[in-house]
């Protein structure tokens, strides 16, 4: 896989702001034109494994960086670069 591709991860259930994120998430990849792999994780288990305490929380290249909120755009974009 191309290291430009970004990894992305939605941690959260099928909540409302759970969706949100992963509609913005989506939004954005696609204004910007990124490349991306975007998964949703709704295993616990897998929660767990990463500390994610609070939904939505979003991991981009395997750090995590928002926890429990849906970022602005704004805020999506500064952390996609």
């Amino acid at each position: 896989m191309p290291s430009d591709v970004k990894q992305i991860v939605v941690f959260g259930a099928n909540c409302g702001k759970c969706k949100k994120a992963e509609t913005l998430i989506r939004s954005v990849i696609n204004k910007l034109k990124l490349h991306a792999d975007i998964t949703k994780c709704e295993d616990w288990d897998v929660m767990v494994k990463h500390n994610v305490t609070y939904l939505p929380t979003i991991m981009i290249d395997n750090v995590i960086k928002f926890k429990g909120i849906v970022p602005s755009e704004n805020e999506l974009i500064k952390s996609l670069n």
